[in-house]
């Protein structure tokens, strides 16, 4: 893995960074973030693993114009890997276990659990608006987060099915 210093005033380092993610996790560090305590004490390996790492990306996006962009850099390199399929893409830069505690709205109507709502991050939502606003309408953005939630739960749903044929009865 290779740690990437970010620059502001070089964007070049973007695409590098999204070229890298397709084989290599790649780990963002903003030297000038002014958050106590400073994010840089902590990288970000994508894609990222836990609903911490997606916490402290949405900190540091917020706070920083650098990560943002390349952020977004990741956002538009993945969604033209899978330009057919959008929730693919978004699960290329999160893993099932770090967007388990999501959904959309916040409200789970199958469990009845409260859930962290998307649309409340910007990561989420004003970051794939700028990267794929090129790309997909407003709402084949606002489809492709909701059918990542869908596609973890239809996964979730079948590893159950395969351990209760698996067990012995």
């Amino acid at each position: 893995m290779e740690l990437l210093e970010l620059d502001k005033q070089k964007d070049t380092k973007s695409l590098a960074v999204a070229k890298k993610l397709s084989t290599f996790g790649v780990t963002l560090i903003d030297t000038g973030c002014t958050e106590n305590p400073p994010l840089h004490n902590r990288t970000l390996t994508f894609p990222l693993a836990t609903s911490d790492d997606i916490e402290c990306l949405e900190r540091c996006v917020q706070q920083s114009d650098s990560i943002r962009r390349q952020y977004e850099k990741i956002l538009q390199f993945n969604l033209n890997k899978t330009p057919l399929k959008p929730a693919f893409a978004l699960l290329k830069i999160f893993t099932e276990e770090a967007l388990s505690e999501y959904n959309y709205s916040g409200h789970c109507n199958y469990t009845r659990d409260k859930k962290k709502a998307m649309r409340n991050y910007c990561i989420f939502t004003t970051c794939i608006d700028a990267a794929w606003s090129n790309t997909l309408s407003t709402e084949l953005r606002t489809r492709a987060i909701r059918d990542v939630v869908a596609l973890i739960g239809n996964r979730k749903r079948m590893r159950r099915l395969k351990e209760r044929k698996a067990a012995p009865q």
